[in-house]
C-alpha cells in the first residue's frame, strides 16, 4: 500500500509500543514494546520477542487507573523498575533493530506520558524522547483517514480489531497485550486491503465535512445503488432548498 510507504520512508523496523501511566502526573508505570522488521512494501517480514517492564513513579498511581490496568502501588514496589534503569532497558531493546526505526502507538498520549516521565526525573531520557518524536506515526490518526464511526469519529483499539476479525492479544491496558494487538491491526490493514476499502467506502458515505450532494451521492454508492446524472441534479437541488 503506498500510504504505508510514505510512512515508513525507508524504515526497516516498526516499534510498536504502549504505555500506561499515572492518573494525575502521567508517569509511566508500564511500558510493552514489541518491534517488527518490515519489507518495502510495509508487510511484515520477521516480529519479535516482545519487552515489558513495570516502572516506579514518583507520583501515586490512581485509582482509576488502578481499576483499569489492575496495577497497584505494591505492583511497583514489588515488580518494578526505577525510571533510570526502565528507559535504559527500553532503548537497549530498540538498539537491536537496525535500518531505521518507526516508533507507532495508538493515539498520542503516549508520547505526552514520555515528555512528562522525562520531566519529572530531571530531563532523563529527554534525547531518547526526541528521538522517538521524529520517527512517530499515530496509528489511530493514520487508521482513522480510512476507518471512522457512523459519528466520524476513530475506533478503539479493540473495536478496530474486531472489524479485521482479529482476535485482542491478551488483556486490553496491559501495557504489551495492547502493544502487540497494535501490530495485529497494523498487519490486517496492510493484508486485508479487500476488507480495508470495504469499511473506506462505508467512512466516506457518513463524511460530516462532505456537502450534502455529494455525501448523499456517496451513501447511495455505498449501499450499492447507482446514482445518474440526473439522481445527482435532484440532490444539488434539494439542497438549494
Amino acid at each position: 500500500m503506498e500510504a504505508v510507504a510514505k510512512i515508513l520512508r525507508g524504515r526497516k523496523t516498526i516499534l510498536f509500543f504502549d504505555l500506561e501511566a499515572t492518573q494525575q502526573s502521567s508517569e509511566v508505570i508500564e511500558i510493552g514494546a514489541v518491534g517488527a522488521t518490515v519489507n518495502p512494501d510495509g508487510t511484515i517480514r520477521k516480529l519479535a520477542k516482545g519487552f515489558s517492564c513495570y516502572v516506579k513513579a514518583r507520583h501515586p498511581i490512581g485509582h482509576i487507573v488502578t481499576k483499569l490496568t489492575g496495577i497497584t502501588q505494591d505492583t511497583l514496589n514489588k515488580q518494578g523498575l526505577i525510571y533510570h534503569e526502565a528507559i535504559t532497558r527500553f532503548q537497549k531493546y530498540v538498539s537491536r533493530f537496525k535500518g531505521g526505526v518507526l516508533f507507532a502507538s495508538y493515539g498520542n498520549n503516549d508520547i505526552k506520558i514520555l515528555e512528562m516521565s522525562a520531566y519529572a526525573n530531571f530531563d532523563e531520557g529527554a534525547d531518547f524522547v526526541q528521538q522517538i518524536k521524529k520517527n512517530y506515526i499515530d496509528l489511530s490518526a493514520f487508521f482513522g483517514q480510512y476507518i471512522r464511526t457512523e459519528i466520524g469519529n476513530p475506533y478503539s483499539l479493540s473495536n478496530c480489531l474486531k472489524l479485521f476479525d482479529v482476535p485482542f492479544a491478551g488483556t486490553a491496558h496491559d501495557a504489551l497485550a495492547d502493544a502487540m494487538s497494535l501490530e495485529r491491526l497494523y498487519d490486517a490493514f496492510v493484508n486485508q486491503q479487500g476488507v480495508v476499502k470495504e469499511l473506506y467506502k462505508q467512512t466516506l458515505s457518513h463524511h460530516h465535512s462532505l456537502p450534502k450532494p455529494v455525501a448523499k451521492v456517496m451513501a447511495e454508492l455505498a449501499a450499492g445503488n447507482t446514482v445518474t446524472p440526473e439522481r445527482y441534479d435532484e440532490f444539488v437541488a434539494e439542497s438549494l432548498k
